[in-house]
């Protein structure tokens, strides 16, 4: 399914390949003017501090995977879970880790003012997409963490936990609203809290996939000036974005890219 959304994500750059250009190539709404809710637009610039949240969550699923009173505690949380529901399941999860990431693409057309045009946002999708895809798949390889309901050894991190956390972060980041960014979040905590309720992941998969999808909207959107400036020459609309991956089915390392005119 991951897979298949970074599929989706290139697709959707050809088909909005006539999209209307913004204030650059990427931009709907130029650096100082109001973006929403009477804020000014800043250009989002890499800071250390924004890397704080996202290693602490991966660092304390870390951690919590590897100390034997969280492991316990974790078991005994999931022995709970399999008491109170049985074998009753919410398949929910497979859609809602999608539902945030559509949302970022298209709320723009809903009427909420966003910060890049649809170019710049669907490169930051994919980018994202990517990002999070080389992480957690290789890790889920090497770490062969058992899930909960013993079904395989790919537990941690958690790939929908980290598509759904991305496209929440992906939001906030775009467009600066609240309400929507609280909503994305919900959703986003919904699909791993879900991924609990089916013993598909343990606590700490979800809070090191919730780090990781944060992390990676941060780095697409550190990457969208440097392909700014990588491919834009005087006024043209063309973009050409080459992004790493990695292949679940292949189990190797791909490349996927996307030409945007």
């Amino acid at each position: 399914m991951r897979a298949r959304l970074l599929a989706i994500l290139m697709l959707l750059s050809s088909l909005f390949a006539n999209a209307e250009g913004g204030v650059t190539m990427f931009e709907s709404v130029a650096p100082g003017q109001v973006l929403s809710d009477s804020t000014e637009l800043k250009p989002y610039r890499f800071r250390p501090n924004q890397l704080i949240l996202p290693g602490a969550l991966i660092a304390v699923g870390t951690f919590g995977m590897t100390n034997g009173w969280m492991r316990k505690m974790q078991r005994k949380l999931d022995q709970g879970l399999t008491a109170t529901k049985g074998s009753h399941k919410f398949k929910a999860d497979n859609y809602l880790q999608l539902l945030p990431t559509v949302a970022y693409l298209g709320m723009e057309y809903l009427g909420l003012p966003a910060r890049h045009n649809i170019k710049g946002r669907l490169l930051a999708g994919a980018t994202a997409t990517a990002v999070t895809l080389a992480i957690t798949e290789p890790l889920k390889h090497w770490v062969k963490e058992e899930r909960p309901d013993k079904s395989d050894r790919y537990s941690f991190p958690s790939g929908h936990t980290a598509i759904s956390f991305m496209g929440a972060e992906l939001i906030r980041l775009e467009y600066n609203n609240d309400a929507a960014s609280f909503g994305a979040y919900v959703v986003a905590a919904g699909t791993g809290l879900l991924r609990l309720y089916n013993r598909r992941h343990w606590a700490c998969d979800l809070m090191a996939g919730a780090g990781v999808g944060i992390l990676s909207a941060r780095i697409a959107y550190w990457m969208l000036p440097v392909y700014e400036r990588l491919f834009s020459t005087g006024n043209s609309k063309k973009a050409i974005a080459v992004m790493p991956g990695y292949s679940p089915y292949a189990k190797g390392p791909s490349l996927s890219g996307a030409i945007i005119f």
